[in-house]
């Protein structure tokens, strides 16, 4: 999910009943990080998120996914989480 601000992910059991990792802008440790750079920028915290997405993910042995927009289009704050996903080892 994606507001005006701040954008959201998580990784859902295969039955979706339970959240098995989940990382957002608002998270602590995430926003200290989106909070050193000097240009703070949506497109940068979307990275940033789906960075760390991807680290919590393959720590719990996950490392295949699949990826729902949820409605939105995937380009600008979605793509850039995708792509920063995948580039630190998730694949969809």
């Amino acid at each position: 999910y994606k507001s005006l601000k701040h954008i959201y992910a998580q990784v859902f059991s295969r039955d979706g009943c339970s959240v098995l990792v989940s990382a957002s802008s608002l998270d602590c440790e995430i926003s200290s990080v989106i909070d050193s750079f000097v240009i703070k920028n949506r497109k940068n915290a979307a990275e940033i998120v789906g960075e760390f997405l991807a680290k919590r993910s393959l720590q719990k042995g996950i490392s295949k996914v699949a990826f729902d927009v949820s409605g939105f289009r995937y380009h600008g704050r979605v793509k850039k989480l995708a792509e920063s996903a995948r580039k630190n080892g998730l694949s969809f």
